[in-house]
């Protein structure tokens, strides 16, 4: 297991409970134990994709932290509701979750764990732009 997919376990594992909390604040229930493993199993695929994205597409104007674990535990609580229930609405079950995510706290110590798995790391960097080699193949590839 990787050091990144570890971290995005453990960090899963801490907003299952956050996330639990914003099912039941919406009134989405089922069996406990279930619910706790396709919501840790969704968190942990969502920050793995987060993760990934905030390493490689770094924008001028990065999302703030808030915002990027409300989408991730907005995104992993839709999820499972949508299975829950699975003669729900996905609108209509996004319309309940929405508020409840809305205000959702996370500690501060997860807050740091966090930032720092989405942080860039100093040993990999993306390959400069222009680098590819496709433009080199596409003016061979012109000239024939």
């Amino acid at each position: 297991m990787t050091a990144i997919r570890t971290q995005t376990s453990e960090l899963a594992a801490y907003l299952t409970d956050a996330a639990l909390e914003v099912l039941h604040k919406a009134g989405i229930g089922g069996d406990s134990i279930e619910m706790e493993v396709a919501l840790w199993l969704a968190l942990t695929a969502s920050l793995e994709r987060e993760s990934r994205r905030q390493r490689w597409v770094r924008l001028a104007d990065d999302a703030p932290l808030d915002a990027i674990l409300s989408d991730v535990v907005h995104r992993a609580a839709l999820e499972v509701a949508v299975t829950v229930l699975s003669d729900g609405d996905a609108s209509v079950l996004d319309r309940r979750l929405r508020p409840w995510v809305a205000g959702l706290h996370i500690d501060a110590d997860v807050r740091k764990r966090v930032a720092k798995l989405f942080a860039p790391k100093e040993d990999e960097s993306p390959r400069p732009l222009g680098r590819s080699g496709i433009v080199r193949k596409l003016r061979v590839t012109a000239l024939n």
